[in-house]
């Protein structure tokens, strides 16, 4: 089971609707900001459900082929640009896949 505070390795495999990426810990979703699926991060979990957690990215260890630098120098910190750091086949993509 996934617990609060707790700093995890993880494998985004998918990213979700409001454009967090998804992986798994002991079969346990988790929801990070700023990762794509195909990022190999480090997490820690700041909320914790009984089928789900939401987590913070702290370190990225091996990036995605997705990813991009964004173009705005806060859009991390922001929260309004929540694609930036995807390049813009992968963001045609996730926005046909929405659709």
């Amino acid at each position: 089971m996934v617990a609060k505070n707790e700093v995890y390795e993880v494998i985004i495999e998918d990213i979700g609707t409001e454009g967090q990426g998804i992986g798994h810990i002991d079969g346990e979703a988790v929801f990070v900001k700023d990762t794509l699926p195909g990022d190999k991060a480090v997490v820690k979990i700041i909320k914790a459900g009984k089928k789900m957690a939401f987590g913070r990215l702290v370190e990225l260890i091996e990036p995605s082929e997705s990813r991009t630098e964004p173009l705005c120098e806060v859009a991390r910190a922001c929260g309004g640009c929540t694609l930036q750091h995807m390049d813009y086949n992968a963001q045609l993509q996730f926005k046909w896949n929405k659709v």
